[in-house]
């Protein structure tokens, strides 16, 4: 987990790190295609806030409530669900509204300088973005224009490398970064490819590893 990265050169890698039932819990809860079960076996609803669109200038908070993002004039511009061959410019502001995926067959490109904030979701609800098998993404920042990722709650401003509110110690705020390649993995169950937790199962794009 992170709360700001700084890439001078290469995009730093984030891990989503959810926590899920272990086999020795007791837990015998069947969620419904649409839920997750988080680690108090309760099943929480994938996207709380599916459905809700946010008018332009507007960013969705973590309530599901429309809320007036305060970029002293730069533009935002809210991410959620599928991205495909798509250039994030450094001057807006991207916010990343739940899990966006950059799917197979596609390249997301970042300039340099660019800025990322992500909602602040809880748990298995985390803003992330996420880069499945076959897909690219080119992001590559300079010493004086890094490409930032970090939280909603960071109030740096395209120019700045550094946040004017937050620290080291501001840390899992969201849920990062997740590259997923075609790497040979030993599963637990002896498949040769694996669903990152935190996602519902059928999703595809969250497959990791291969032959």
């Amino acid at each position: 987990m992170m709360n700001l990265i700084k890439i001078p050169f290469l995009l730093l890698i984030g891990l989503l790190f959810i926590t899920s039932c272990g086999d020795d819990d007791e837990c015998t809860t069947v969620c419904d295609s649409d839920q997750i079960l988080d680690i108090n076996c309760i099943c929480q609803d994938v996207d709380p806030c599916a459905g809700i669109t946010c008018a332009a200038g507007e960013i969705l908070t973590a309530d599901c409530d429309c809320v007036t993002e305060n970029t002293g004039g730069i533009p935002v511009v809210s991410k959620s669900g599928i991205v495909c061959d798509e250039t994030w410019t450094k001057d807006n502001i991207y916010v990343l509204q739940g899990k966006v995926v950059v799917k197979e067959g596609c390249t997301l490109t970042i300039e340099p300088g660019t800025i990322i904030k992500a909602e602040d979701d809880p748990g298995t609800l985390a803003s992330a973005l996420v880069v499945a098998r076959g897909a690219q993404l080119i992001a590559e920042g300079t010493e004086n224009e890094p490409i930032i990722f970090t939280s909603i709650t960071d109030l740096i401003q395209p120019g700045s490398i550094i946040s004017p509110n937050l620290d080291e110690f501001d840390n899992k705020l969201w849920g990062g970064v997740i590259i997923l390649g075609r790497a040979p993995i030993s599963a637990g169950d002896g498949d040769g490819e694996a669903l990152i937790e935190g996602l519902p199962a059928g999703e595809t794009f969250g497959l990791y590893g291969g032959d």
